[in-house]
């Protein structure tokens, strides 16, 4: 079976840095089948980057690599990663906090400090069953621009593990990685606040909290303007604001047939109030 290399980058379709980065690895592993995840990121948002990849990457086959580049600090003293999930999964990427949601899968993550404000990256100590590698340019890439690690240093090594390499080859294995502070929602009273941590691009808002963390059958979800009774079962079952529990786990704000992001102003970051409609 032809081995498979999934891309998500902020490179756009503008310029041609994805199918620059798909010639290079065509040139090392002439068989590869390509899935392109997205490359609509907005440029250098990490953390919207890290969302996507969290919900797609891992529905893919065991020994898929995932090649994901959203690089603000390319071309700096930042650390290129190698990172193994206990499903075999390999993942290429900046160590920048990218990788956030994907380790997020394994549980919640350690070493989280309580003075990092929502979304702050952080080292985090590697996943019990995880493995991560600093990937060694010398080792992997033959030459490397300052500008597109992307297609000199990135591509490169998801050709070689696609075609087997082992990662300790091609670097040295580390004990943290940095991720992105994305706690869980936080509990006073009759009530629960949680964040907003992305919107996609209906304007749907997802946040951090998740179905487990809801103890009431009904809720008020509000966030500035915004105010909805929910969870509904559909983004058809409400007549203009909703609360659902989306595809990805979450809970998450929409508008009907419109954009609660637009309509409301909702941005990343913002607090989430839930509170029970039976107390209201």
């Amino acid at each position: 079976m032809p081995p498979t290399i999934t891309l998500l980058s902020d490179f756009g379709s503008a310029d041609g840095f994805p199918a620059a980065i798909k010639a290079g690895i065509l040139k090392r592993l002439p068989d590869a089948t390509f899935i392109d995840i997205t490359h609509d990121i907005a440029p250098q948002n990490v953390a919207a980057a890290s969302f996507v990849l969290g919900q797609v990457a891992p529905r893919f086959p065991a020994r898929t690599v995932h090649l994901a580049v959203v690089d603000p600090g390319v071309g700096s003293d930042r650390v290129p990663l190698i990172l193994i999930s206990p499903g075999g999964h390999k993942y290429v990427a900046p160590d920048n906090g990218l990788l956030t949601h994907v380790v997020a899968h394994s549980g919640p993550l350690k070493n989280v400090p309580h003075e990092h404000g929502f979304l702050e990256p952080y080292r985090a100590e590697v996943p019990d069953r995880w493995a991560a590698y600093e990937i060694d340019p010398g080792r992997a890439a033959s030459e490397l621009s300052n500008t597109f690690h992307g297609r000199d240093l990135f591509g490169p090594v998801a050709a070689l593990l696609a075609h087997g390499a082992a990662p300790q080859g091609l670097g040295d294995r580390v004990g943290e990685i940095t991720c992105l502070n994305v706690p869980g929602p936080s509990s006073g009273g009759d009530s629960l606040s949680g964040r907003i941590q992305y919107i996609d691009h209906f304007g749907n808002a997802a946040t951090n909290i998740r179905e487990a963390d809801l103890t009431d059958i009904e809720i008020i979800v509000a966030c500035r303007k915004f105010v909805a009774d929910g969870p509904v079962d559909s983004y058809a079952a409400a007549s203009g604001p909703g609360a659902i529990i989306a595809s990805h786990g979450f809970l998450e704000l929409f508008e009907t047939n419109g954009s609660a992001a637009a309509r409301y102003s909702l941005a990343v970051g913002d607090r989430v109030t839930v509170t029970s409609r039976v107390e209201a």
